[in-house]
């Protein structure tokens, strides 16, 4: 009785493996370092996510800040599953991305009808970090920290919005600020000179008086 029990629960430890447990599973172990991996795979390189496609998640447009190996192009999509193309439609070692994160990229294919690349959660692609930029080939320069860059792009976007608001002319505040300034020099400027007249009146009428007096 004990025996079949033991065979029962086998079989269902090894039913979640296989469909449970995909990340045991369906990738083989790693092995060697990160370094002698990189070496050998056809891609590698470290790019900025900076937005999903049809909402999936599954889906990265990837600005390409260091290639490591491989002939990239600036901005390129990687897909974190094969089936990202069918609707509605995943595996067991589909990959995700995140919105504004740094990533070492270790893609195993590329379609080249699309130019886009397929990864999957059995590759070596993570999110970037010192310890990883430790595993950057030689000869590859090393990137400045991600906060210097996000620092960068949002004052570069800024410096954009600047020229763009300068080439369209003044703001609706800018010009209504400048009418106010306007119509308050107007409305000053007639007391500027009453005043000066009165008082010119006032002197002419006391001289008048004293000379009028015998």
């Amino acid at each position: 009785m004990v025996f079949y029990r033991l065979i029962v629960v086998f079989a269902l430890v090894s039913a979640f493996m296989v469909v449970g447990g995909p990340a045991y599973a369906a990738c083989a172990p790693p092995a060697g370092t990160l370094r002698q991996r990189v070496a050998k795979v056809r891609w590698a390189f470290v790019g900025t996510v900076v937005e999903h496609l049809e909402g999936d998640d599954r889906a990265a447009k990837v600005v390409v800040e260091s290639v490591w190996k491989g002939n990239l192009k600036k901005n390129v999509v990687v897909l974190g599953s094969h089936l990202v193309i069918e609707p509605y439609s995943d595996s067991s070692v589909d990959r995700s991305y995140d919105v504004h994160t740094r990533y070492l990229l270790t893609p195993y294919k590329h379609r080249r009808s699309t130019g886009e690349y397929i990864d999957s959660i059995c590759t070596d692609t993570r999110p970037w970090s010192r310890k990883v930029d430790a595993a950057r080939p030689p000869g590859v320069p090393a990137l400045p920290p991600a906060e210097i860059i996000r620092n960068t792009r949002q004052t570069r976007a800024a410096s954009s919005e600047r020229a763009a608001s300068s080439v369209a002319g003044p703001s609706s505040q800018q010009v209504e600020s400048t009418a106010d300034r306007e119509a308050a020099r107007q409305g000053a400027s007639p007391w500027v000179w009453t005043l000066p007249a009165l008082a010119l009146t006032a002197v002419a009428a006391v001289f008048a008086v004293r000379r009028s007096r015998p």
